[in-house]
């Protein structure tokens, strides 16, 4: 009788960790279908900010007004199919590509390595209309003996006029 009610213990144990198991893969599935769906339903929406770009040479400016004082200028453009960035501010003329890796749902992300524009990604559908742009330039220096990248920020808290 003592070994009946242990295997049942076991078999009941046994029942519940695979049925939660079952339950948090159903779950992680239905996370990733309610991902895709939001996806989906934000496109259906209208176009990407990528969608509405053209060529470089097409590409209107945008003067944004940034903290102290400072001015920078910007277009949007395809460059090879992907989302591309000229930015003027503080002497320097940068084009630079749209990273997937620096971007995510709250900012959009423009660089060659050396520098980085970034905007928001609140209007989501055209970069024109995006706030808070900041370039940095990205520089290896040597502190403590050590080679560090740090960040300079070229221009900062820039909003479009």
């Amino acid at each position: 009788m003592k070994n009946l009610l242990i295997c049942s213990l076991l078999s009941l144990a046994a029942l519940t960790a695979c049925g939660g198991e079952k339950a948090a893969e159903e779950k992680a599935a239905a996370g990733q279908t309610a991902a895709a769906d939001a996806q989906d339903n934000a496109n259906e929406g209208g176009e990407t900010a990528a969608a509405k770009l053209g060529t470089a040479a097409n590409a209107p400016w945008k003067s944004y007004q940034c903290a102290d004082g400072k001015i920078a200028e910007a277009r949007y453009f395809l460059e090879n199919g992907k989302p591309a960035a000229e930015v003027k501010a503080e002497g320097v003329d940068l084009t630079l590509v749209f990273s997937d890796e620096g971007s995510n749902e709250d900012l959009n992300s423009f660089s060659n390595g050396r520098y980085t524009w970034n905007i928001g990604n609140e209007v989501g559908t055209d970069y024109y209309r995006e706030h808070n742009g900041f370039l940095v330039a990205h520089e290896e220096r040597e502190i403590m003996g050590e080679a560090t990248l740090v960040d300079n920020i070229v221009v900062r808290n820039c909003e479009p006029v």
